[in-house]
């Protein structure tokens, strides 16, 4: 199940900035989490909504550590 939303999200994504003609960002993200004690890796991408200076933010995270691993979808 996780790995299948990892896939939906990953397509979603590529998908988005495929379609998009505007000058989209990626990212890496790296941090720590607390409760459970976790490294986190992952993914953004930044969508600029030019006339309303607004931007979309969605992103991925893996935390790994504690006995448990979470999958994170953040739109």
């Amino acid at each position: 199940m996780k790995l299948l939303a990892l896939a939906v999200a990953t397509l979603t994504l590529t998908g988005a900035s495929l379609a998009s003609a505007q000058n989209n960002e990626i990212g890496p993200r790296v941090g720590l989490g607390i409760n459970p004690d976790q490294f986190v890796i992952g993914g953004q991408m930044n969508f600029p909504l030019e006339p309303h200076g607004l931007a979309i933010s969605p992103n991925v995270e893996l935390g790994v550590g504690d006995h448990t691993t979470t999958i994170q979808l953040n739109a």
